[in-house]
């Protein structure tokens, strides 16, 4: 194993800000004969003050010099040092052996920093996963919000993906529970608005999906909120019909 560091090549990263769950694309350009002749692998290594992630980069189908990779979730508001790394298979010849080796040569391309933020959509999806502890937290959509989120000003065509990609980049405890952990059967489970009733009036499919995991989504499913609908009943009403059959 071979590692180098070139002088590093003169291209762009975009963007160099992301929410604290990743999830977006990250564009790297480069000069378009870096990208020809010997073939080689690209990875980009996340390096923060706790975690560290390695994705793969490819290159982009639609433009020349040109690689793409998933930013990936991270564990804190921080900035993070972001390397992009070349791996090339190069046949090695074994003095005295039989045969050609092959080992992997190491190229540190280029480097930038990426800030990693806690955004609206964060403080919501920490809203939403506590709000299992509170039977009222979810009565009125109106009255979901914060100094630090509003849900009334949320983009709601782009919320379904933002809100999934935070929801698993949460790390929810193990005893984490839809319900909070009641259980239809018990006496003092009321009636009440859950984050499926939620799901339901919003459209949210993906949200929904993740959520049908979880702990609790069984009984989740069977408990109506004050009005006696069940979350399949309100998802029909607001014509999501295929998140109603998710719901069913």
């Amino acid at each position: 194993m071979r590692h180098s560091t070139k002088g590093y090549l003169s291209m762009a990263f975009s963007p160099t800000q992301s929410p604290v769950y990743g999830g977006d694309t990250l564009f790297i350009r480069l000069d378009p004969q870096q990208l020809s002749g010997v073939e080689s692998k690209y990875f980009v290594v996340f390096e923060g003050t706790r975690r560290r992630h390695v994705v793969s980069a490819r290159k982009s189908p639609g433009a020349d010099g040109e690689l793409v990779a998933l930013i990936p979730g991270h564990d804190l508001a921080e900035e993070v040092s972001v390397t992009l790394v070349q791996v090339t298979e190069e046949e090695v010849d074994k003095s005295g052996e039989v045969g050609v080796g092959v080992c992997n040569s190491y190229a540190s391309l280029a480097h930038c920093y990426l800030q990693y933020e806690y955004d609206s959509t964060f403080y919501l999806t920490k809203f939403l996963t506590s709000s299992v502890y509170n039977d009222h937290a979810l009565d009125n959509l109106e009255l979901i919000k914060s100094d630090r989120f509003d849900l009334s000003n949320e983009v709601l065509s782009t919320l379904d993906v933002r809100l999934s990609r935070a929801l698993r980049n949460a790390n929810l405890s193990t005893s984490w529970h839809l319900l909070g952990g009641d259980s239809i059967r018990d006496a003092h489970c009321e009636e009440r608005e859950t984050l499926l009733h939620f799901c339901a009036r919003l459209g949210l499919q993906q949200v929904a999906s993740y959520l049908l995991e979880q702990p609790g989504n069984e009984d989740a499913l069977q408990l109506t909120n004050r009005h006696g609908e069940l979350p399949q009943d309100v998802a029909r009403a607001y014509g999501f019909l295929h998140l109603a059959e998710m719901l069913s």
